[in-house]
């Protein structure tokens, strides 16, 4: 019988050397996924590690500036300013609610003053002017409290010389004084008409928030230091973010 005969294909086996080397190849291998992936973890941890440290100081920095005190008198706690609804100097109705999104200085003041209100309302010129194009964010608003002889075209005259960003409205005198009494402000008429009152301004922030006070000792840098900040706030962290209240 023939013998079989072996396959002239039958492949060599390895040697140690060869087996060596494989060895030593697939631990380098080895080595290096695992250094690059101990990298590449450390890397990721470290970019989220940033964007969290970026969000915690974007968001510290913005309850540090909401946290920043007024140059004003503050309302502690502020609370919704009083709407109102009166007759504008154009004729037509001036109502607060419609300034939602605009800050508003109030005052309260009368056209036969001859000094507190004309020294009033060009310090408040000059806090819009201060104010450069934030200045349209603003608005100056005069209500009379001499609504028996303040018609809306004497109002008109009135506020004019002081240029765009006033306003001026006049209602009926009840209505006029609990306007007034509402934002803790009194005033008297004497037998020569002449009107005793306080020359106050009132800040209302763009959401309808009461904020602060503004006595006549202040400057109008500091006033218009103080629109800079609340300009700068979002809505919703006005104290008040819900709106005003119904007039």
């Amino acid at each position: 019988m023939k013998k079989p005969v072996q396959s002239q294909s039958r492949q060599k086996s390895a040697s140690p050397e060869q087996l060596v080397n494989c060895a030593t190849i697939s631990a380098f291998h080895c080595f290096l996924f695992c250094t690059l992936k101990k990298y590449w973890l450390l890397f990721g941890a470290s970019v989220i590690i940033g964007l969290a440290l970026v969000i915690i100081s974007f968001s510290l920095g913005r309850q540090l500036r909401a946290l920043k005190h007024l140059n004003g008198a503050e309302l502690n706690p502020a609370v919704p300013a009083v709407g109102f609804r009166l007759l504008g100097a154009d004729g037509r109705p001036l109502e607060l609610s419609a300034l939602r999104g605009t800050a508003v200085l109030l005052y309260f003041g009368y056209t036969h003053c001859q000094q507190d209100c004309p020294a009033v309302l060009q310090r408040l010129a000059e806090v819009l002017q201060s104010l450069g194009n934030n200045s349209v964010r603003v608005e100056v608003v005069m209500v009379s409290i001499d609504p028996l002889r303040d018609t809306p075209a004497i109002l008109q005259r009135f506020i004019e010389p002081y240029g765009p960003g006033f306003s001026a409205a006049v209602g009926q005198p009840q209505e006029t004084h609990d306007l007034a009494a509402s934002y803790d402000l009194d005033y008297a008429t004497d037998a020569q008409g002449k009107i005793a009152h306080t020359p106050l301004v009132f800040l209302i922030d763009p959401a309808g928030c009461w904020r602060a006070v503004y006595p006549p000792a202040l400057s109008a840098l500091q006033i218009s230091a103080d629109l800079d900040q609340i300009l700068q706030e979002p809505l919703s962290s006005s104290p008040c973010s819900q709106g005003l209240p119904t007039p």
